[in-house]
């Protein structure tokens, strides 16, 4: 049995000042992931453990099997490995995600204000910075924010949970620093599809045709699609419905086409964390899941939504976990 595992980030959402009260979920149409849901099983999953924040980098390694002991507190050093940027090996070091708060400013003209600290930028306001061993990031400034600080840090190969067989083979296929960090990180091969951009303008099929492509390679695909959450933060409640419907066309219908035919192919989908086009913020609230298994008897969830996905029978990951099992 081979395992492809979706992660749509940021997709799950409240129905909180929408119109008509629904989420983007629930608004958009989405026969292929419905049609899962009808074959599978589903649930309402807390993929952010008590006291974690509500990142990308919780969620992610949550759903792959990590315990909270190993999960770092903050993501810069995990997007430093993915963007291939060397980190200093003394483990004092702090790497930090920064935002330039002031459009009319670069990073060039914030930088003799810092000196020793090296930095990477992501884009024209937003980049990774790596302090000198022993300093911290500075007191608020009101040009510039440091946040999700992080150290040098290792984790565990993947899957990290003893298994009963040998340890699969597996790919990440993505497009953003994180999930390459990640995938470095846990010893996953990655697989970045030409056109995949990190955000709602990313070319939704190749994503799905390497994926399908990476099957045939390896044991266990995981696919990670930020555009649902790249939206949420614009606070774009169409860009988002249009992205979920976007996935589950060029996504979600040909991978579930395949695992029809191949008849030995488990599909996992559910988002990593909450993300709310309300407020532009991440949420610790409970995500929509469904996990479909050849031969297992479904239940009776015919519609994936927030609100349909919660009356369904998963109850909490170790569900998830039991997929790499059947392997």
């Amino acid at each position: 049995m081979r395992c492809c595992l979706i992660i749509c980030d940021g997709m799950a959402d409240r129905p909180t000042d929408y119109p008509g009260g629904m989420t983007p979920l629930e608004a958009a149409h989405t026969p292929a992931m419905d049609n899962l849901a009808a074959i599978g099983r589903c649930g309402s999953l807390t993929t952010i453990p008590p006291g974690l924040y509500p990142g990308s980098e919780t969620g992610i390694l949550t759903i792959l099997g990590y315990t909270p002991e190993v999960i770092p507190s903050g993501r810069a050093f995990l997007e430093l490995l993915g963007s291939q940027i060397d980190f200093p090996v003394d483990d004092r070091t702090v790497a930090a995600r920064y935002r330039i708060d002031a459009p009319d400013i670069g990073i060039d003209d914030l930088r003799p204000e810092f000196p020793g600290v090296s930095f990477h930028p992501l884009s024209h306001s937003a980049g990774l910075a790596i302090f000198p061993a022993g300093d911290v990031p500075p007191e608020p400034h009101p040009h510039i924010t440091f946040w999700s600080h992080s150290r040098k840090h290792s984790l565990p190969a993947f899957p990290p949970r003893r298994l009963s067989t040998p340890r699969p083979s597996a790919a990440m296929v993505g497009a953003v620093p994180l999930v390459k960090g990640i995938a470095a990180a846990t010893g996953m091969e990655m697989i970045l599809p030409s056109g995949a951009t990190g955000d709602t303008a990313t070319d939704y099929a190749a994503k799905g045709l390497a994926t399908a492509e990476a099957l045939g390679r390896y044991d266990i695909v995981v696919l990670h699609i930020e555009a649902c959450d790249t939206a949420s933060h614009a606070r774009d409640y169409r860009a988002k419905t249009e992205a979920i419907e976007n996935i589950d066309r060029f996504i979600v219908a040909p991978l579930l086409r395949l695992a029809m035919q191949e008849n030995d192919i488990a599909v996992a989908l559910l988002p990593d964390h909450p993300s709310l086009c309300s407020s532009g913020l991440h949420s610790d609230h409970p995500v929509p899941a469904v996990i479909y298994i050849p031969g297992l008897t479904p239940d009776a969830v015919t519609r994936f939504t927030e609100k349909e996905a919660s009356r369904g029978s998963l109850h909490d990951l170790n569900e998830l976990y039991r997929l790499y099992e059947y392997i």
